[in-house]
């Protein structure tokens, strides 16, 4: 079983994308360049402040430390009976004697003392607790807990009508299926990950979720290479049976690691390489998480990050710390503060310190996300569609000419089957100047003519946004609408967008 430490070490290697060294690209380029300084704060520096922390408040210690040695002092003397377990006296007898009084009045003082374990094991759970409940598959999801309670408080600044949603200050990024080939090597050998077959929904229609199955009965292996071929489909009525109705892609997962090492058990270095582990999990699982997330994965990116936790972290630590009636109490004691409130106080002082630390990580990595997502993107092309009719006719040798031009119409607009008259050209390949003079209503796409070309026709038009009369963008959505923003704001009487699947 874990120790809150192990809980919350392994957590922040969730946290600073530890599993992730083998990724070379975007945020992961500037979290491998500080990985080593990530994980010697986690693994040196985290423990090591906790006791420095600790030793710091001195006074307190020390006076804790008089109250166990006066106990002691008590058991010597009169026996070892003469405290319960709560450190008390088992009768009045005992209670009055000149001994037990004075340790009485420096317990009332200055509270029990707990063993120094048991004050670090209370740091690290509330450490693990606070920047757990934040966090999910991946994101940090704003959140703000009650409480002791699973409820939910919503920040609100009185307006009159507020509208809220979990995600209210996050960017929402979505990443397609980019089914992208996988490889890595594992004690000296190549492991590839071969994608096979790729079932999914035509023209973005949300149906029956895909999942990446291996095909395990096919996995195979030699000295330096082990390929192991995966489907992206939808489950059979035998896996949903194995795997159950809500089947995640974890779940498949864990049965596949089983599965691929049970096929090359009898393989010794593909058996090594395959359950060499990196942390508490083997090499195989943790290239099978980052395979199948990697292709199909969502993700949240926190607008201020470091503020947002800050603010939650005063939020819990005055709410599940150190809790109102402990400060009142204190604030009242003529003997400034029963037991365990001023240990509370300390802990809340440690925790706020290291949770502290903590969030400027985060919101370092988080804050370069952020940028890369808002720095402008490049359009990487722009093509136009025209009307031949638009067209100044020194073009048309070069369109009648122009093979994937005319496919294109073939697929469009059959144009194949239009037959001659006595007054009209037939069609014919390739394309005649007439056969395009006849037909002034097709569209041509600059996208299949050299940039030359397109240059060349589009110095014809004087005013080029004038005569647009249509825009297409294909991007990604908060991209494209930033780039339409600039030209296009409190222009346009209505927007409609996101319509619905299936109509």
């Amino acid at each position: 079983m874990q120790t809150a430490q192990q809980k919350l070490q392994s957590l922040l290697q969730s946290l600073f994308r530890a599993d992730a060294a083998d990724l070379d690209f975007g945020i992961y380029r500037i979290i491998n360049h500080r990985r080593k300084e990530f994980e010697t704060f986690i693994n040196v520096e985290l423990p090591q402040r906790v006791n420095d922390t600790l030793d710091e408040n001195t006074g307190a210690e020390s006076a804790r430390q008089k109250v166990e040695e006066l106990a002691d002092k008590v058991r010597h003397t009169l026996g070892d009976n003469v405290l319960n377990a709560d450190g008390n006296p088992i009768n009045e007898n005992f209670r009055q004697t000149p001994l037990v009084q004075e340790y009485l009045a420096a317990k009332a003082e200055h509270g029990s003392p707990k063993p120094r374990a048991q004050r670090q094991e209370a740091i690290f759970n509330h450490l693990y607790t606070f920047f757990s409940r934040y966090y999910e598959t991946g994101d940090f999801i704003p959140r703000r807990r009650y409480a002791q309670t699973e409820r939910y408080a919503i920040p609100y600044n009185g307006e009159e009508i507020y509208l809220h949603w979990a995600n209210r200050e996050q960017y929402y990024v979505k990443s397609g299926d980019k089914f992208s080939a996988y490889q890595f090597t594992a004690q000296g050998i190549s492991i590839n990950f071969d994608l096979r077959e790729i079932d999914v929904e035509k023209d973005n229609v949300k149906g029956t979720k895909r999942f990446f199955i291996p095909i395990v009965d096919e996995v195979a292996c030699n000295n330096s290479e082990i390929r192991i071929p995966f489907e992206f489909r939808p489950l059979t009525d035998a896996e949903k049976e194995r795997y159950g109705n809500r089947t995640q892609q974890d779940k498949i997962n864990d049965a596949a690691e089983e599965d691929i090492i049970a096929r090359v058990s009898s393989d010794f270095n593909a058996l090594a390489a395959l359950e060499h582990r990196i942390g508490d999990i083997t090499t195989l699982k943790k290239h099978l998480r980052a395979y199948t997330r990697g292709n199909t994965a969502d993700f949240f990116i926190h607008k201020d990050l470091g503020g947002f936790l800050t603010r939650e972290l005063d939020f819990y630590l005055k709410n599940e710390v150190v809790q109102l009636n402990s400060l009142l109490e204190i604030l009242h004691s003529s003997e400034g503060g029963g037991e365990g409130q001023i240990e509370a106080i300390e802990t809340a002082r440690t925790v706020h310190t290291l949770a502290s630390d903590i969030i400027a990580f985060l919101a370092h990595l988080e804050e370069f996300q952020k940028r890369l997502w808002l720095k402008k993107k490049f359009v990487l092309s722009t093509h136009y569609c025209i009307t031949l009719d638009r067209v100044p006719e020194e073009f048309y040798p070069e369109i009648a000419a122009n093979t994937p031009q005319r496919n294109a119409w073939k697929r469009l607009f059959s144009i194949e089957e239009i037959n001659g008259n006595l007054i009209g050209a037939d069609y014919a390949e390739p394309l005649t100047v007439e056969f395009l003079k006849q037909h002034p209503n097709l569209v041509l796409d600059t996208g299949h003519f050299p940039t030359d070309f397109k240059d060349r026709l589009l110095s014809h038009f004087d005013n080029l946004d004038a005569e647009t009369d249509g825009l297409l963008i294909h991007g990604e959505n908060f991209q494209a609408l930033n780039l339409l923003t600039a030209k296009y704001r409190e222009s346009l009487k209505a927007i409609y967008i996101d319509p619905p699947y299936n109509t």
